[in-house]
């Protein structure tokens, strides 16, 4: 029984812990996923040179609730990962081409990325996979900060402030309450904020600001 508890725990030390880090391009054409994983190769870990299958599985909620899984990559033949490859090798660009449903592609390398909640799951071999919903804006955000910086002298702290202008600040009060949320825990709230935005900055297109 002794002997059978520690090949228990053995067993049970290697597992990788994996994590995956976001960067969002300030064009809203890639999303790059780098593999942060704290443990490649210890305590009997598998080093990245042994992987066999790692996979990305993307499911995006857009502002109005509506939720679309895209095809699984395989990012072993994406990344041309083989017995040399090391932990630097993986970073992943997520672009609106590498985004399928049945073999159809959500856009081209040239197309931005949607906003919303996406639902990661990281799988590599037969570790326990991460799991994590992670909130990408790129599109109200560039948006937004486009507005602030077209703000005309007008506005005045003391002064009267048009609608144009109260919309520019609605939208960045907006943007920086959905950056608050946790997206896990509050996924309507998340979704609902995004559409309200999505919603401001359509209207200050009407405006002169």
């Amino acid at each position: 029984m002794t002997l059978w508890l520690n090949l228990l725990k053995i067993r049970q030390q290697m597992a990788l812990t994996l994590d995956l880090s976001y960067v969002e391009r300030n064009d809203n054409l890639v999303l790059t996923m780098s593999d942060i994983t704290s443990n490649w190769g210890v305590a009997g870990n598998i080093n990245v040179g042994d992987v066999t299958t790692m996979t990305l599985e993307i499911d995006i909620t857009i502002s109005d609730g509506t939720t679309t899984s895209y095809d699984p990559i395989d990012v072993v033949t994406l990344l041309g990962l083989g017995v040399g490859s090391v932990q630097a090798d993986l970073v992943i660009p997520i672009t609106a081409a590498s985004l399928t449903v049945s073999g159809v592609a959500l856009g081209t390398t040239s197309d931005e990325l949607p906003d919303g909640i996406w639902d990661i799951t990281y799988t590599v071999n037969a570790e326990t996979p991460l799991i994590e919903a992670v909130l990408i804006d790129g599109v109200v955000r560039t948006a937004t900060y486009a507005f602030l910086r077209k703000m005309n002298n007008s506005y005045e702290w003391d002064g009267c402030v048009d609608e144009g202008v109260l919309n520019v600040i609605f939208a960045k009060t907006y943007l920086d309450a959905i950056n608050i949320l946790d997206v896990s825990a509050r996924r309507t709230a998340v979704t609902d904020q995004l559409y309200t935005l999505e919603r401001i900055l359509i209207n200050i297109e009407t405006y002169d600001i």
